[in-house]
Formats: C-alpha cells, sequence, structure tokens
C-alpha cells in the first residue's frame, strides 16, 4: 500500500511539473507570436517599399527619342565652342530600300565632359537601324560611330545631326551636321529575277528540296547578308506561295530561312541581287536537287485520302455484312459478337478526327523532331484537323483560306487547344 501510495504521489508531481512547464510555454507564446508578427509586418512593409522603389525607378528610366531635339538651357548657351564635327564616310548614290553606312567623326577640345550622344532631326522617310550605337574613341578626345539608314521612298530627306556634349549629368554643349544630300535612284526595273536584296555579299549558306505533294516542290533557303537589306529578300512572283520562315540580325550580318513552294518539273531557282562590292548585278542559279523522301507534309500522307484506309475500311465493311449474315442464318452467340466486334471497328475509323485552335505565328514542321525543317507560319487563329500524335507534336491538316491550299505538317504539342 505504501508502495502505491508513492507511486500516485510520483505520478502527481511529475504530471503538475508538465502541467506547469505547459503553461509557462502558453504564457510565454503571446510574446513569441508578437514577434513573429513584427517579423512578418517588417518583413512585408520592405517588400512593399521594395515593389515601390522598383516602380518609381521604373518610371524614372528615361525612353530615349532619338528623333526629338535637345534644347540647352539659357545659361550655357553662352560657352565657348568645344565641339568639332565632320561625316568621315558617306554614299554619294542610294537606292530604294538600301541600307547604307553613314561614319560620323566628333573631335571634343576640352577635358571636363562625362559623354556625348546624338539626335537625328527632321527626318523623311528615312530609318537610323542603330540610333543608340556606342561612341568607339579612336584617338585622344576624337570619337568615331558608324550609323545605318535605310530609304524607304524616293521623297526622302537625310536627318541633320546633333551631337549633345554632358558634364555631371548637364548638358553643356550642342553642335549640328547638315543633312547629307545623296542622289536616289531606282534599281532594276523590269528585272523580274531581282530579290530587293542590294548588299555588300548575298551567300547561300545551303538549301533543300523535298516533294511537297504530287504536283509540287517545297524548298527551303538558308541566306546570309553583309551590309545587306536581307528582311526584303523575295523571289519571282510566279512562285505565288513563299516567305520568311524566320529572320535573324546582328547588323551588318544578316540571316534569313526562306521557303517557296515551286511546281514539280522546277529544275533551278534562279534570282539576283545588287552587289555593293563590284555595283553590278550577282546572277544565283540553285539547281533542284530532289531528295529521295517524301516529306510528311504532302497531302497524299493524309490518312483520310490513303487508299491503305480506304481499303481497310472496306475490308471491314465486308467483313461485318459476312458475319451479319452469318448470325442471321446460324443464330449463335458468337457469330453475333463477332458481328459486333466489327460493328465498333467501322464506327471508329468512320468517326471524324478531333479538332483543335492554333494561333497566330504557329510554326508547321516538317517532321515531329527538334531540328525538323520550318516551312509555314500561320498568319492567324486557326481550327486544324489533329491526325496523328508522337513524340510531342501533333500532326495537324487545315486549310489555308487565301488560296484553298491543303497544309499538313507537325506542329508543337503546347501549340494546340483541343476543343
Amino acid at each position: 500500500m505504501k508502495y502505491l501510495l508513492a507511486l500516485f504521489l510520483f505520478t502527481q508531481i511529475l504530471f503538475s511539473s508538465e502541467l506547469q512547464d505547459k503553461e509557462v510555454s502558453v504564457f510565454s507564446s503571446p510574446s513569441t507570436s508578437e514577434a513573429l508578427e513584427n517579423k512578418q509586418d517588417t518583413e512585408n512593409t520592405n517588400e512593399i517599399k521594395n515593389k515601390q522603389s522598383t516602380a518609381f525607378n521604373a518610371q524614372e528610366k528615361e525612353i530615349i527619342d532619338y528623333s526629338k531635339e535637345v534644347l540647352l538651357s539659357e545659361d550655357t548657351q553662352s560657352q565657348a565652342k568645344t565641339l568639332y564635327l565632320s561625316y568621315k564616310k558617306s554614299p554619294d548614290v542610294i537606292y530604294q530600300k538600301q541600307t547604307f553606312e553613314v561614319d560620323i567623326k566628333v573631335i571634343v577640345a576640352r577635358d571636363n565632359y562625362e559623354k556625348i550622344d546624338i539626335r537625328f532631326i527632321d527626318a523623311l522617310n528615312v530609318s537610323v537601324l542603330n540610333s543608340d550605337s556606342a561612341w568607339s574613341e579612336k584617338d585622344e578626345q576624337e570619337y568615331e560611330n558608324k550609323f545605318y539608314f535605310k530609304v524607304n521612298s524616293a521623297d526622302f530627306v537625310m536627318p541633320r545631326i546633333q551631337i549633345l556634349l554632358y558634364n555631371n549629368g548637364i548638358l553643356e554643349e550642342t553642335e549640328y551636321l547638315e543633312p547629307l544630300k545623296l542622289e536616289f535612284t531606282h534599281l532594276a526595273k523590269g528585272n523580274k529575277k531581282f530579290s530587293n536584296v542590294i548588299a555588300k555579299e548575298l551567300i547561300v549558306n545551303n538549301y533543300k528540296t523535298k516533294q511537297y505533294n504530287n504536283k509540287e516542290l517545297l524548298t527551303v533557303l538558308d541566306l546570309s547578308a553583309i551590309n545587306g537589306n536581307l528582311e526584303d529578300f523575295t523571289l519571282d512572283e510566279e512562285y505565288f506561295e513563299q516567305g520568311s520562315t524566320s529572320f535573324d540580325e546582328s547588323y551588318p550580318v544578316q540571316n534569313l530561312i526562306y521557303h517557296v513552294i515551286v511546281p514539280i518539273h522546277t529544275k533551278k531557282i534562279a534570282f539576283n541581287y545588287y552587289s555593293l562590292k563590284t555595283n553590278s548585278f550577282i546572277s544565283i542559279n540553285l539547281p533542284i536537287i530532289l531528295e529521295n523522301e517524301l516529306i510528311s507534309t504532302q497531302s497524299d500522307l493524309n490518312p483520310n485520302n490513303s487508299n491503305f484506309e480506304f481499303y481497310k475500311k472496306i475490308a471491314i465493311s465486308a467483313l461485318l455484312f459476312f458475319f451479319f449474315i452469318i448470325t442471321l442464318w446460324k443464330r449463335k452467340l458468337i457469330y453475333l459478337i463477332i458481328t459486333l466486334v466489327f460493328v465498333i471497328l467501322l464506327i471508329l475509323f468512320v468517326m471524324p478526327n478531333k479538332t483543335a485552335i492554333i494561333q497566330k505565328d504557329v510554326i508547321i514542321y516538317i517532321l515531329p523532331t527538334k531540328n525538323s525543317t520550318v516551312f509555314f507560319k500561320t498568319q492567324k487563329e486557326q481550327l486544324v484537323e489533329i491526325l496523328n500524335h508522337k513524340a510531342g507534336f501533333y500532326k495537324v491538316l487545315f486549310n489555308t483560306n487565301d488560296q484553298n491550299t491543303e497544309v499538313i505538317g507537325w506542329i508543337k504539342e503546347d501549340n494546340v487547344s483541343k476543343n
């Protein structure tokens, strides 16, 4: 009995200790909770401040309009001239859509300055392709820059050049170069083979031709140009279906992937460009070398038009009819089951394919691979029929509204929105 009483007292003391610990823990928790809340509030406040600061900085970030003149303040207009400007290099004659280079030289006859900047004022039908180009110091206090221009019309005016000199963030001096007087001329009138490209050099890196359908071939060109206007490249108007697949530019070097569909009897693709190196037209002739394999975009590979699929449906229908007659004659369960199986198969084969919506600028590939040739880009939202699915790609069929031509190819799985 004594032992039981001692055990009972020990148990009471033990639980009493735990309860005390719990009470201490409970009463101390508000302090801890309050600290945590204060910490969270501080973090939230800092986060809001950071967001506000980021938003403020984004608003403060200046968007420079290089076509707008910058005026000096009244208290800096009386300073002595220290900026000396000149055109170092410019053409005498330019052509429509030509991209040409103008080199500008600036001499700063003072030591205390921070940077120089430029503006292109009062231009008409002229584009400046690299207005934010960085200045390079050729000699002490002597700077040069190459700017690329493109003239879009015979009715053009070159810009007046304004050079700005800053010191400690303050505009202290401006000087001007009067607009260049350039002779404009049209090029290649009546030349149907002219590709619209005027360049120092045009290079055909590679090209491939594959059968598109029973009447047409698909040719994909990989082109590069130096000091040119490759974005304006086009082939003879007799090729109704042609266009740019991709265009990359790090001027003066440009790269273009271009596709064209030609009649199956075509022997070569011929075009020319105007060379600024030789001041003459350079002709390029690409023999059509047909690869043995048929591409997956040809209309004959549409399962809906496949002879094999047609004969398969005929065979299933014939077997269905045969077993239906046998079922009526023999009246056995096994023949009824076989008949029902063929009914289900026929329903599956004649059911229409699923459809989907694809957005504008979706790329159509020849094969369901990452390195496959690109041959088409959708011009608008398009309803397509899904023919097959393979390795993250869908094989789709659709008609182009402009020329009512059937297009079959592969698109990436994430470009499909199921109906």
